[in-house]
């Protein structure tokens, strides 16, 4: 159901989350059509660079996905070869999911499903630029806890602006302008990511169903324990 409200709220794209958590496959795929009956574009971060569950994804009719823990050159250009179809890639195709998009979805898939590398990591980091210089690269997701660790930071400070974080998104920034690729970053809430936006980033979230539940809740609560006394 949070997938479908998502959507219906109006946000461009909601991401089932597979890194972190584990979906069974059926209501993976309930959840997708959700997303998609409340008009949003159906994204996912899957749990590794893999080939088998990129193209499972794919095949389910994802037209985004977020490849998590891109350390490398190769490592970005194993993920784009596993989202397009040949020439551009090795992605097989069958009779799936994704032909609810119509007979013509193999002539443009290829431009039109969007594949973002996630940077977190220092080596991510440093190598960011070659990176998104791989051609079936559209653009990459900064993650703020892990490359934080990375860094050697704590967890807490992943999103507390220390120096050594915003000189490494910066880097990050500049490398998405020299190479004409979508900059994004996770962010927990509507404050972090027009925070991020104004700083140049493209592609933000604005938290998790979860973390809404949450606050809603306490926030509701607290009002309501305050009339009473």
């Amino acid at each position: 159901m949070s997938t479908e409200l998502c959507a219906r709220a109006g946000f461009d794209w909601v991401m089932l989350e597979q890194q972190h958590w584990v979906w069974d496959w059926a209501k993976f795929q309930h959840a997708l059509v959700a997303i998609l009956l409340g008009g949003a574009t159906p994204f996912v971060r899957v749990s590794h660079n893999d080939y088998a569950e990129i193209g499972q994804a794919l095949d389910a009719g994802m037209l985004g996905v977020v490849v998590s823990m891109i350390d490398t050159p190769e490592d970005a250009r194993r993920a784009g070869q596993a989202v397009r179809l040949p020439p551009r890639g090795t992605r097989s195709l069958g009779a799936t999911h994704a032909t609810r998009y119509g007979g013509d979805y193999a002539a443009w898939c290829n431009d039109q499903i969007l594949l973002m590398v996630q940077i977190e990591s220092a080596a991510a980091v440093q190598h960011c630029a070659a990176i998104l210089g791989d051609p079936n690269v559209d653009g990459c997701w900064i993650g703020p806890g892990d490359l934080a660790v990375s860094l050697g930071m704590a967890p807490s400070e992943a999103r507390k602006g220390h120096p050594d974080q915003e000189q490494a998104y910066g880097r990050v920034l500049a490398a998405c302008r020299e190479t004409g690729k979508f900059s994004g970053i996770s962010c927990s809430d509507g404050e972090e990511a027009a925070k991020r936006i104004r700083q140049g980033f493209q592609f933000v979230s604005t938290g998790n169903d979860t973390r809404r539940v949450r606050k809603g809740a306490a926030r509701d609560l607290q009002i309501a324990r305050a009339a009473a006394g």
